[in-house]
């Protein structure tokens, strides 16, 4: 991942991803029918990719009613939370379609807030015009991002300098109630100061147990965030119901 970063940085041309096509996954879907089986995959959010169509045409080229497809409308640790909670009720004997059901309730409570410290990748993506982007480097702006209900790149705000990005963005993971018993999953492109820096604070208010997961992010966000961009992952609370 380093390197793709490095490549970004030196290559003018700007990185576009590829989906895996429908006969990429025949292989697995078919042996998954074969032996009777079932299979829930989690899969990048449709609104970034292919990828979740592509399983879809294989899925209905193999015709196997035991197949089960989650767009994860998230990326990178997104995923990950969904995974993670996928394979705790596969362990505990709970059947793929009753997985299904619960992952895509749960899907729709993981929210990502991000920091941008790089305005070029989002001027080379076509999201801010040249006279946006160079007047943001000169105000030192630093816009902050998340996936919408759609799983898309929405653009959240835009504030003056890291550490006053850094306390929106903390400010927003608590308005938005976030539950604490999945913690929070920091992710980060290239260079993890950033990120160490935000860990730091979110352990100052929320407590050092805070910190569930740190990990890279993947090429799709990292390829429109930057090699300086870093977030974090977490899960709203349950909204509890009304008597």
């Amino acid at each position: 991942k380093a390197r793709f970063f490095e490549e970004m940085a030196e290559n003018k041309v700007f990185p576009h991803t590829s989906q895996p096509s429908p006969q990429d996954y025949l292989p697995i879907f078919e042996e998954v029918k074969e032996q009777g089986d079932s299979l829930v995959a989690v899969l990048i959010s449709s609104g970034l990719s292919g990828t979740y169509q592509s399983a879809v045409l294989a899925k209905e080229m193999v015709d196997y009613e035991h197949i089960y497809l989650v767009d994860s409308r998230n990326a990178s640790s997104g995923e990950r939370i969904l995974l993670e909670e996928a394979c705790r009720m596969r362990d505990e004997g709970v059947e793929a379609k009753k997985i299904e059901h619960e992952l895509t309730f749960l899907l729709q409570r993981i929210r990502l807030v991000a920091i941008i410290d790089d305005l070029e990748n989002l001027h080379r993506g076509g999201r801010l015009t040249r006279l946006q982007t160079n007047i943001g480097k000169l105000t030192n702006l630093k816009p902050i991002i998340t996936l919408d209900a759609m799983g898309k790149i929405q653009v959240l705000g835009r504030y003056m300098g890291r550490n006053r990005a850094d306390a929106h963005l903390l400010k927003f993971i608590e308005e938005k109630n976030y539950d604490p018993e999945f913690g929070l999953y920091f992710v980060y492109a290239a260079d993890p100061v950033n990120s160490d820096k935000l860990i730091e604070k979110a352990k100052n208010r929320f407590g050092e147990d805070i910190v569930k997961n740190v990990t890279h992010l993947g090429a799709t966000i990292g390829a429109h965030a930057g090699a300086r961009a870093y977030g974090v992952f977490f899960v709203e609370r349950e909204e509890a119901n009304e008597l």
